[in-house]
């Protein structure tokens, strides 16, 4: 699955606001909705979605805050 394919429940997939590349080739995504300040992270591996937020993150950086901390494994 590419992450312009999910289908969020509180954010619509508009627009990939930021991408933070990671070690081997892993990427950090967060996609979402400025207008709205709605986001998800989105994180892929290996060019697919390995895991994605579902949480309607009111701020871009706190969607970037937890994606790197589920990556870290500091959740």
């Amino acid at each position: 699955m590419q992450a312009q394919n999910i289908r969020f429940k509180y954010t619509n997939n508009a627009l990939e606001v930021r991408r933070l590349d990671l070690e081997g080739g892993d990427v950090l995504v967060i996609v979402g909705e400025p207008d709205m300040a709605s986001y998800e992270w989105v994180l892929i591996k290996g060019g697919e979605v390995a895991k994605h937020s579902d949480d309607g993150y009111g701020w871009e950086l706190s969607a970037l805050r937890d994606g790197i901390a589920w990556y870290t494994g500091g959740q």
